[in-house]
């Protein structure tokens, strides 16, 4: 049976731990789903009042002050608030019907997490809505086109100024439609135990409905399933999931079956794994992260998956050097035949998958990140051999995170220069498509509202002397 009364409270537990405990949304459901006995369709309504609260957190507190006659929710208290944020998003985005259950459940919960005095007050504000739903107005576009967004769209006013500002306001408003829908799950044949049509074979018989990628030769999109380890062509390493922008990465890459290439910053090996798919495990990959259980998840997928070429580094990237079992006739800092730095970055091309990034990047991180990204690409390109190859991706949108830096970068190291790219998209879709800065050979840019994927940059050059 059904009880999404225990849905409803397990949510509200969980927006909770991310608001008091800065606990991470998809991490903190897991963990309660390991604990919790539900049915597949109480973990579905859990899951979407979760990510749909926290995802429209800003237009649900916009709601709120409304009816709290232009009361302050932050003046509520952390379980009130986001009782009235969850009531709200089911009359507001889900238009759950019956509405007096979204109330009564409401007040209950109030109740049991207040006091009676606050479940009168979450009883009033909800009926003052449902009796006067058309009160509910957002700023003007054409007065304030940046506000309007941010709170129609529910996202911080300081990165739609600069997305506005860059893309314009029709763009931005697209790029933030985009964010707010669930993302799909995208995975990745792996070719070396088998072919995409093969696996499109044995997914069906799992009862999946699947999709083929219009962008990616190993791309499926996948639906209808449970959990993704609840199937058996998972477990038997037949496919890895990963968007279909990342998996472009590995095609930049354009590795060869004997050479050596380096992931600097590598967990948790989708991207390493793709470049021993396209080596056919002929090679060797030498995939770096910071810290020791990122490592562990390299070598677990790779295991899984079949792979035998990665060899695993815990360390920081920074400091990175060669092993000196290599060859001896080669310096030991040109020994790569490729070098990938897919670079932590503020990862605002991945909003629709981390419902509550948006909420916890400033301004500054960019910076900041910015700084960290031109010192890891700076080291990258000591470990590229002449003729080698080094690319740099990052799932940011953010100019002074992608081609700003990679202009910086070749302006200071004349040995390398961009490679054409034009060909990476190959069903022709352009890479761009807002402006001529972001088509110069050697990157592009995914964008989300123009090729329906996550947000990406790619850059590859090559190493000339």
């Amino acid at each position: 049976m059904i009880n999404l009364k225990n849905a409803r409270t397990m949510a509200l537990q969980i927006l909770l731990s991310i608001e008091k405990d800065k606990a991470y949304a998809n991490i903190a459901l897991d963990t309660a789903f390991e604990k919790w006995p539900a049915s597949k369709q109480e973990r579905a309504f859990c899951t979407e009042l979760v990510y749909g609260t926290v995802r429209h957190q800003l237009t649900l507190d916009w709601i709120i002050s409304i009816f709290l006659n232009r009361g302050n929710p932050e003046k509520l208290t952390p379980a009130i608030r986001n009782i009235l944020r969850m009531a709200f998003y089911q009359l507001y985005f889900m238009k759950y019907r019956p509405e007096a259950a979204v109330v009564d459940e409401a007040v209950k919960l109030a109740l049991r997490f207040g006091h009676s005095g606050v479940s009168k007050l979450v009883n009033a504000v909800l009926r003052s809505y449902l009796r006067n739903p058309e009160k509910v107005v957002f700023p003007p576009a054409e007065k304030e086109p940046a506000r309007h967004l941010s709170i129609k769209h529910s996202h911080p006013l300081w990165l739609v100024e600069r997305w506005v500002d860059r893309f314009g306001f029709e763009a931005t408003a697209h790029l933030c439609e985009f964010n707010n829908r669930p993302a799909p799950v995208c995975i990745r044949t792996n070719t070396l135990r088998c072919s995409r049509d093969e696996l499109i074979e044995r997914l069906a018989s799992e009862h999946v409905v699947i999709e083929k990628s219009a962008l990616v030769p190993e791309g499926l999109i996948i639906s209808g399933f449970d959990r993704i380890e609840s199937l058996a062509s998972h477990r038997d390493g037949w496919f890895i999931v990963q968007d279909e922008s990342s998996m472009l990465v590995a095609h930049a890459v354009a590795p060869k079956p004997g050479e050596t290439v380096i992931d600097l910053c590598g967990a948790p090996g989708g991207k390493a794994t793709h470049l021993a798919q396209k080596m056919n495990n002929d090679g060797q990959i030498i995939s770096v992260d910071l810290h020791e259980h990122r490592t562990r998840l390299i070598q677990e997928n790779a295991n899984r998956l079949g792979v035998r070429t990665i060899a695993t580094v815990t360390g920081d990237a920074l400091n990175f050097k060669m092993p000196a079992k290599m060859p001896a006739n080669q310096d030991d800092k040109e020994l790569a035949d490729a070098v990938l730095l897919d670079a932590p970055c503020t990862g605002t091309g991945v909003i629709r998958r981390r419902a509550d990034s948006r909420w916890r990047r400033t301004p500054h991180d960019i910076i900041e990140l910015a700084d960290l990204q031109y010192r890891l690409l700076k080291h990258a390109a000591t470990l590229v051999k002449p003729g080698g190859r080094l690319v740099y991706s990052t799932c940011s949108l953010e100019p002074e995170e992608n081609h700003v830096l990679i202009k910086r970068f070749l302006q200071e190291h004349p040995e390398f220069e961009p490679a054409d790219l034009s060909g990476l998209l190959s069903t022709g879709l352009q890479p761009s498509g807002f402006s001529d800065d972001h088509q110069e050979p050697g990157y592009l840019y995914l964008l989300p509202w123009v090729h329906n994927t996550d947000g990406f940059f790619i850059c590859r050059m090559h190493r000339i002397k």
